[in-house]
């Protein structure tokens, strides 16, 4: 098959969607098919490059224009010019993605992520008849209803002209389907390679750990959890968090954590490259994701393939990823009691960490990238007939 991927954004931005299209292009590719990632850019850039396993890379900038606001000088100029480059850019965006599809003639055109990539989908596709899949990865539907009377009304019109759109969390889709009725649809969770966990090696620390990994935004989170070890350190003063990842909130959970005088049990790691993330889990005790949002979760895969029991929120789609009772305690978003009681409850018991973690091993084996791409070709299969 011939497929075309159109993300948002693409590496090298590193985050759950990136490498999740990463992962789909490469192994589709891997299985013989002709794979083509478009992917935008928020500068003005058009370039085409050749990626591993045979990939092609197309990038373009997915620019709509946007209302001047009151924020200050400085970004008040920016805003008007890019209002005055942006109108520019859109027909040559737009030729550039119609030459790209017709030039291709692809079996599937797969969009990731609703955003301006969907405006120039939907424009070329007034063109051009090609099968158009949708999927959905959290924020483009989560966010639905704060976004503007434009932004809704492409998110509802891509929902209602895809062929089919593709969730990665039964929670997601329901959340899609009050923007309008969605007549087909179906489930495909995220996936993960297991060889990137069979070293043992371990980050070193100088006293036992729990671990949290995550980008540092209110929906993570983190907030809740540093209240929650201040109730867990009391009772094990042994036991340090580790905390990785950066973002918009970090700065005030570093000043929460000053606030509690948990400065010396308390870790901020920042941004840690993908092959750091086995090592810091395989040196925990136990993971905790206490996210208020959670659409899917890729961090809690790599969890349980390095065989750790894991504490989280029953937020979105966790409950559909790990099983609880069997590998993992979930509590309810918002109460650092009940997190910290979860937390409490495995470092008191080794066996029931050791359980966990095993289940979880064995769960993960349903997540893998291969079971993941199977589900891709027989849905691709179906759609172009």
């Amino acid at each position: 098959m011939t497929i075309l991927l159109i993300p948002n954004s693409y590496l090298p931005k590193l985050g759950g969607l990136e490498l999740a299209v990463y992962n789909v292009a490469h192994y589709l590719a891997r299985k013989a098919h002709k794979v083509t990632v478009i992917a935008g850019t928020s500068i003005v850039k058009y370039s085409k490059e050749a990626d591993s396993d045979s990939v092609t890379v197309y990038r373009m900038p997915f620019i709509l224009p946007r209302v001047v606001t009151r924020c200050g000088y400085k970004k008040a100029m920016i805003s008007l010019l890019k209002s005055i480059v942006t109108p520019c850019l859109i027909p040559l965006t737009f030729f550039k993605l119609f030459q790209i599809i017709r030039s291709t003639k692809p079996d599937i055109v797969n969009l990731h992520y609703i955003a301006e990539n969907a405006f120039f989908c939907l424009l070329v596709r007034k063109f051009l008849r090609f099968n158009f899949i949708v999927n959905i990865h959290g924020e483009d539907i989560e966010w639905y209803n704060k976004r503007s009377f434009i932004s809704r009304w492409l998110t509802k019109k891509t929902l209602q002209n895809a062929d089919l759109v593709l969730s990665n969390s039964k929670y997601l889709l329901k959340k899609a389907e009050k923007i309008c009725p969605i007549k087909n649809k179906d489930v495909v969770g995220n996936g993960i390679d297991l060889k990137h966990f069979e070293d043992n090696k371990k980050y070193i620390h100088n006293k036992r750990y729990i671990l949290s990994i995550g980008n540092f935004g209110y929906k993570k989170g983190f907030d809740v959890l540093i209240k929650a070890f201040n109730i867990v350190s009391s009772k094990y003063p042994g036991v340090d968090l580790l905390m990785a990842g950066d973002g918009l909130e970090r700065a005030k959970c570093e000043r929460l954590v000053l606030e509690v005088k948990l400065n010396k049990s308390v870790n901020f790691l920042g941004k840690v490259g993908r092959t750091r993330i086995p090592l810091l889990l395989n040196g925990c005790e136990l993971f905790i994701l206490p996210s208020r949002r959670e659409p899917f979760g890729i961090v809690l895969l790599e969890a349980m393939a390095a065989g750790k029991p894991i504490v989280a929120t029953r937020a979105g789609g966790v409950p559909e990823v790990v099983k609880e009772g069997e590998n993992a305690i979930l509590v309810e978003p918002e109460s650092s009691d009940a997190l910290a009681q979860g937390i409490m409850k495995l470092l008191q018991d080794s066996d029931l960490r050791k359980r966990f973690g095993e289940k979880g091993k064995e769960i993960v084996k349903n997540f893998t990238w291969d079971k993941v791409i199977e589900r891709y070709i027989k849905i691709y299969d179906v759609i172009k007939r």
